[in-house]
């Protein structure tokens, strides 16, 4: 063996009790956090974002907490006879198992992989009836569901899936996907934060923001082909924002730009980011602490005024905090438009083109500093709520961007 190849083995090595190490550090912090009287959700929701529950056994123990299940008071209902019933998905159900459970089932026998299947199908069927028509099965959430299953088992999974099907999923299980496509308009703008060439390039070919659409309705499950790396992802989607999938596509789109800015057709570069390997420049671990930046850097509250967006149909981007869980609201948030884009230079072109008008009139000098100073005044109300209410959001996600655990 050649001294180059020793110097990497060792490096290698080296990498590798690093992590083994630093997962070791991860259970014991989680460990602790659960033996306390009290269980601080929020040092949870900290420890699976930034680092990561390690492996199915604690998922198994904190997903549920992540999402304020209580499983011993849960209704499970008649999960055997739910499973079983036909709903108005059914077609679509029975089209999509088929084609499930062939990632992430190396090594299983064919007749395992048909038994996971059955259990994919019982449980799909379960989700919609449950919720007794508000909840649509989607094409997608078979990959989610897939997930679920080899990662904490078939009933535990109920649980889970009913709860993001009208949580994180919310805009997804609904009669159709418009309140999706609508949200997904905030990929754009998010990818220019992560790298502003790159985005300016997707303007410029008008590419349009549906290439994003697999990242947020499967959560990468139709995308990662690894187990504990979508496991890993999934520890961040339960645990933050339900927009967190755009910005785990973004940062791994910032790490491919290389192989982006060199392409020069719309459709080449379009089929690129559809056909994304987020990890192939970076561990899953690096990835998402660049999605955290990015979150860090600007909530989608905040790129919606940005931008000055308003939502017809999607939901996912007001979702907001309460206690110590996700929520997200019945209805889009109307947005006051003095607080959309820049209020500041608004203000300023209303109240000079006011005070030209008005002189011209001839009304009298202090007439138009009174009105100037009221001006003044609500602007600077507005800009305070604006402020005050941006500054709660971010004093409950400071915890969450600190990468120190």
């Amino acid at each position: 063996m050649g001294r180059r190849k020793r110097r990497q083995r060792r490096k290698r090595d080296k990498k590798m009790d690093e992590g083994r190490r630093r997962d070791q550090d991860t259970v014991e912090i989680i460990e602790e956090i659960l033996r306390r009287p009290q269980i601080e959700i929020s040092q949870l929701r900290k420890v699976s974002a930034v680092r990561g529950l390690v492996n199915h056994r604690l998922r198994a123990r904190v997903w549920p907490m992540l999402l304020g299940i209580d499983l011993e008071n849960f209704d499970w209902g008649d999960y055997e006879r739910l499973g079983e019933m036909d709903h108005k998905d059914t077609p679509t159900v029975k089209a999509d198992i088929p084609r499930s459970m062939h990632q992430f089932t190396d090594g299983l026998s064919d007749k395992s992989k048909e038994e996971k299947r059955a259990a994919l199908r019982r449980l799909l069927n379960a989700v919609v009836n449950y919720h007794d028509g508000d909840v649509h099965y989607y094409q997608g959430l078979h990959d989610i569901g897939a997930v679920l299953i080899l990662t904490v088992g078939e009933r535990l999974a109920f649980p889970l899936i009913c709860k993001i099907a009208t949580c994180q999923l919310r805009d997804c299980t609904r009669v159709n996907l418009d309140a999706v496509t609508e949200l997904l308009r905030l990929i754009h703008p998010i990818v220019e934060m992560a790298d502003p060439e790159v985005a300016t390039l997707l303007q410029v070919m008008g590419v349009p923001c549906y290439f994003s659409l697999s990242w947020f309705i499967t959560w990468f499950s139709h995308d990662v082909h690894s187990l504990p790396d979508i496991a890993r992802l999934f520890d961040l989607f339960f645990s933050s924002h339900p927009m967190m999938p755009l910005y785990v596509g973004a940062a791994g789109i910032a790490t491919a730009r290389e192989e982006l800015v060199g392409l020069d057709e719309m459709c080449e570069l379009h089929s690129a980011l559809v056909n994304l390997n987020i990890g192939k420049y970076i561990s899953t671990d690096d990835l998402i602490r660049k999605a955290l930046a990015l979150y860090g850097q600007a909530s989608p509250g905040r790129i919606l005024r940005r931008c000055r967006m308003n939502l017809k149909c999607a939901t996912a981007p007001d979702a907001f905090l309460n206690g110590d869980f996700w929520e997200v609201p019945d209805k889009p948030v109307k947005r006051n438009p003095l607080l959309m884009g820049d209020p500041v230079w608004w203000t300023m072109q209303t109240l000079t083109k006011g005070l030209v008008m008005s002189s011209q009139k001839g009304t009298p000098i202090s007439t138009l500093s009174m009105v100037g100073v009221g001006v003044a005044a609500v602007l600077l109300a507005f800009k305070v709520m604006d402020s005050h209410m941006q500054g709660l959001q971010d004093h409950a996600w400071d915890s969450m961007f600190q990468s120190e655990l």
